[in-house]
């Protein structure tokens, strides 16, 4: 946890500061916005959100234990004397949003920890989660929260820095044009890679390049003695590597890769590969589904190497690396039914991934996808989805049940194109898509869930659960 004072905080916050009351000598040792998560040693920021303000919750943190308070609104004198009889050092500001990345930023540049900023279309989360795994086994690291990848996630996560603390994986999202450039402002990474470039969030952008261009913001505070790392195999690389102004690393199969995926080898429960660099083979091994989660371990690799980590290392943090919450999670039921929950989100490249994944794991009864929208789409929407019901009947898919608002085009081109009886189903409502997936679902089947996050597709998992217990 990061240790600063009261001439730290005020020396941060600089010219956003209004006034300050109950000015007090202590350590402050963490940050929230949520006063629930309140611990001893704290300061509460208090934001205004979309659906809640935080500066309705200064009492309730003062409950909780917290040392310092950060407002942007002149508090009632109620509450006020309520801070003065509890000695809450108190302080309004004009922005507290600002306030809480001016913290984020003096905690970050007070520190010596090499920081590793991610962004990309596809596998952020995934390629930090590895990344982490491994660091560890070696250097105290720490890692952005799940997907806690923007305005407010990132300056929390980097507020997670201290003294000690030697790497800080920093994930960076974005659906728009400039995000990825502000955030960069107050990560300032040592290194900066770029998972990929895919139609994700295509909506708010022009064309792909449109994609690719905000992808490249986060080389624009790449520190001057770091380096980028990017996917060599994408057809954005030259693009991406035009706009990197330092040195760059990249990874692929492509045979100019820096890193260079070979012998990639299905062993049923995982896969096998070797990488070459600098004219040697290294050999490894990973237990989890998927052929492009290769790539996300790939770059994880290729940054560990860059850093010195030894082989042996990299090996043992590669046997704890697991796949975040509903990414290709897969469990299987009393029943024999194997269900594959990718459904935390998805855009056409990685559902493109979560069909071919399907039909490469081993499967005695039928293969079934369960498809929702893909969201942020755009007027690329329908061709999309189009897309994707193709996709998946030309690899043979048995069962394609679709639901949402996009998805009847899908189940459309799908039974077009399917074969050997293979079909598609539309339905309007979850419900009724679960009562088809319990007159179909037998003993040795796989079910795939797989749509965007605003789709919340994982409702129907504990249903889907109890049909396979039955």
């Amino acid at each position: 946890m990061f240790h600063l004072t009261k001439i730290d905080i005020e020396t941060a916050l600089a010219y956003n500061v209004i006034e300050v009351k109950n000015g007090i000598k202590r350590v402050f040792k963490n940050i929230q916005i949520d006063s629930r998560l309140i611990k001893k040693n704290s300061i509460f920021v208090a934001i205004k959100g979309d659906n809640l303000d935080g500066h309705s919750f200064i009492k309730n943190s003062v409950k909780n234990g917290v040392s310092a308070v950060i407002s942007e609104k002149t508090l009632s004198s109620s509450d006020e004397k309520f801070l003065v009889q509890n000695k809450i050092y108190h302080i309004t500001v004009k922005d507290s949003l600002k306030a809480l990345w001016q913290l984020a930023f003096y905690n970050r540049n007070k520190s010596k920890t090499r920081i590793i900023g991610i962004t990309g279309s596809n596998g952020k989360t995934t390629t930090k989660d590895f990344l982490t795994a491994i660091l560890t086994r070696n250097f105290k690291t720490i890692s952005s929260s799940g997907s806690f990848n923007n305005h407010i996630g990132v300056p929390l996560t980097l507020m997670k820095i201290s003294h000690d603390t030697e790497y800080a994986v920093i994930e960076m999202g974005m659906n728009h044009s400039g995000e990825i450039k502000k955030l960069g402002g107050i990560v300032r990474p040592d290194i900066a890679l770029v998972t990929n470039v895919a139609g994700s969030h295509i909506e708010f952008f022009n064309s792909m390049k449109g994609i690719a261009s905000a992808k490249a913001e986060i080389f624009y505070e790449l520190k001057k003695n770091g380096y980028g790392v990017v996917n060599r195999d994408s057809s954005y690389f030259s693009y991406l590597k035009k706009r990197c102004r330092r040195r760059m690393v990249s990874f692929g199969v492509h045979g100019n890769s820096t890193y260079q995926l070979k012998n990639l080898t299905d062993k049923k429960t995982g896969y096998s590969f070797s990488i070459r660099n600098k004219g040697k083979n290294l050999g490894f091994n990973i237990d989890l589904p998927g052929k492009h989660n290769t790539y996300n371990v790939l770059a994880a690799i290729a940054v560990c190497m860059e850093e010195g980590m030894s082989y042996r290392k990299i090996k043992q943090g590669l046997k704890i690396i697991k796949l975040p919450k509903m990414r290709m999670n897969i469990t299987k039921t009393k029943k024999g039914i194997v269900i594959v929950n990718d459904a935390y989100n998805a855009n056409p490249f990685s559902t493109e991934k979560a069909i071919e994944t399907l039909t490469e794991i081993k499967c005695s009864g039928k293969r079934i996808m369960v498809f929702a929208d893909m969201l942020e789409l755009g007027d690329k929407s329908e061709f999309y989805h189009k897309k994707a019901g193709i996709q998946a009947a030309k690899k043979g898919i048995d069962l394609f049940l679709c639901t949402g608002n996009h998805t009847k085009k899908s189940a459309y081109s799908f039974n077009r194109y399917a074969t050997n009886g293979n079909k598609a189903f539309f339905f309007t409502k979850k419900n009724s898509l679960v009562k088809k997936i319990n007159g179909v679902l037998s003993k040795g089947d796989m079910i795939l869930l797989k749509g965007s996050r605003g789709m919340k597709l994982e409702e129907i998992l504990n249903d889907i659960r109890t049909i396979g217990r039955k």
